[in-house]
Formats: C-alpha cells, sequence, structure tokens
C-alpha cells in the first residue's frame, strides 16, 4: 500500500519508481487529477510495480519518507504477535460449533474493556424474539417460521 496524499510524496514516488514522466503529466499534475484519471494510473503504477518485489519497494519508499506499507493476508493478520497482543482476535464456546475464533473489538478503555458478549447466532435463532419485540402475535410468528406446516 502506498499513500501519496501530498505532492510531495507523489513526487518522491515518482522518483523512486524512477517515473519523472508521471511527475510531468498533465494527467496526473494534481491530487484531483490524479483521482480523475485514477484507472490509468492504477494501470500504470500495477506494471511499473511487477519489476520488482514488495520489500524492496518497501525499502525504496520508506527511505524517501513516502507512506508505504505491506498489505497482509488474512492468514498473516490472524496469527500476527500484535493482533493477538492487542486482542483483535478472542476465542468463544458457541454451542453448537465448540470453540470459535471472532474479531475482538478495537476500543480498549480502562474502566470498560470490551467483552465478547456471546456467540455468534445460529440462522434464525433470535428471530420469534424480535418478531414478539416488533409486536407479531404468537400465531403471526408461529405461521412465519420455516417449520410451520
Amino acid at each position: 500500500m502506498v499513500g501519496c496524499l501530498t505532492q510531495s510524496f507523489w513526487l518522491a514516488l515518482c522518483e523512486v519508481l524512477e517515473r519523472a514522466d508521471l511527475g510531468a503529466d498533465p494527467r496526473f499534475a494534481s491530487n484531483a487529477d490524479r483521482v480523475v484519471h485514477r484507472h490509468a494510473l492504477i494501470t500504470i503504477l500495477e506494471n511499473t510495480f511487477r519489476a520488482r518485489g514488495n520489500l524492496a519497494w518497501l525499502e525504496a519508499l520508506a527511505a524517501k519518507g513516502v507512506p508505504c506499507g505491506e498489505v497482509s493476508s488474512l492468514t498473516e493478520v490472524a496469527s500476527s504477535e500484535q493482533v493477538r497482543a492487542n486482542g483483535m482476535i478472542v476465542e468463544t464456546d458457541h454451542p453448537h460449533l465448540g470453540p470459535v475464533r471472532l474479531l475482538g473489538n478495537p476500543i480498549h478503555l480502562n474502566r470498560t474493556p470490551p467483552r465478547v458478549a456471546g456467540p455468534a447466532p445460529l440462522l434464525g435463532e433470535h428471530s420469534a424474539e424480535i418478531l414478539r419485540e416488533l409486536g407479531y402475535s404468537e400465531t403471526e410468528i408461529e405461521q412465519l417460521s420455516p417449520c410451520a406446516n
């Protein structure tokens, strides 16, 4: 991932890519221009970035101060020490599925730490309860049930 929200970042990116032509191209003169012509720019950047591996680009971009970072796969994120240390993957017991891993709450407050309220419901598990809250009668709820005859 590369973030070039300022002109100086954009020009530094062009320098790292050895693509001064992009910095001089009127289609990409300003951030607004780059947004308007993003489809053409994305194609150009994708082809340019294929010339080297991720690590080489990350090192070169970071050396020029261009905001960048590697995008991780879901498997990499789930196994990350930092993700686990920050409580972003939590485990809970599901009555039908056994232990399941869930996303943790990103908001951590000292006096009210996040907690898992319970497992995710099964399909239709709370339908009757919700319909009662909405004012449906027991007869109506029974008629709406997929198990009704």
